[in-house]
């Protein structure tokens, strides 16, 4: 892909900011810092074994937020180059007419969905629907995040993962189909829902009741 932008911009112009992306990731391969702690599998007595595996909440946020903007900049190139192409600034060939359709789509709106759905089952967020939130600040106000720090960043340097960090879980907190804090009924009501009790309860503490 860079051969093709150094060698003609003006044609291949529109894949420089999914170069930039790749380059990123290419960078960032083996940051562990970027990466959560995970471990999927309970060994026996209990124990689980972390180590860094997917990307950071705060990074996939990004990503996303990234992938969205480079839909919505090659969104109005693409709108662009059909009003010179209906003006007659350009020529009325087959290229000029494929030119005038975005020739990308990274995130379609019911990949929204799907998104926001996982970060919540996964526990991604601080808050619910934030993919949607960032998808809305992207189409409707133009808050893009393209990766202008790449150029500046110099890939991480390769090393082998970390050691395993070893956790035992409480007692009855594996074996069952609920591990975890996470409850997705209060999740999928919690917008708007103060004042349903699927969605927030009290509860009491030897010190306090939140």
């Amino acid at each position: 892909m860079e051969t093709l932008l150094r060698t003609d911009p003006e044609k291949y112009g529109y894949q420089a900011g999914l170069s930039r992306l790749q380059r990123f990731l290419s960078k960032i391969q083996y940051d562990w810092s970027l990466r959560d702690y995970i471990g999927r599998k309970v060994f026996e007595g209990g124990y689980v074994r972390l180590q860094p595996n997917i990307f950071s909440s705060s990074l996939t946020e990004r990503l996303f937020h990234v992938c969205c903007s480079l839909d919505y900049v090659e969104a109005r190139r693409a709108a662009k180059h059909r009003r010179k192409l209906l003006s007659g600034e350009v020529d009325d060939t087959a290229y000029n007419r494929r030119m005038a359709e975005p020739q990308f789509r990274l995130v379609h709106e019911a990949n929204v969905i799907h998104v926001d759905f996982l970060w919540s089952l996964h526990c991604f967020n601080p808050r619910p629907f934030r993919a949607i939130e960032i998808y809305r600040r992207v189409w409707e106000e133009a808050d893009l995040d393209l990766l202008e720090d790449e150029p500046d960043m110099l890939p991480v340097a390769r090393t082998p993962m970390p050691a395993p960090l070893w956790m035992k879980l409480p007692g009855g907190r594996f074996g069952t189909a609920y591990d975890g804090l996470t409850d997705t009924l209060p999740l999928m009501t919690y917008f708007d829902g103060q004042a349903d009790p699927r969605a927030s309860r009290s509860l009491k503490t030897g010190e306090s009741s939140s």
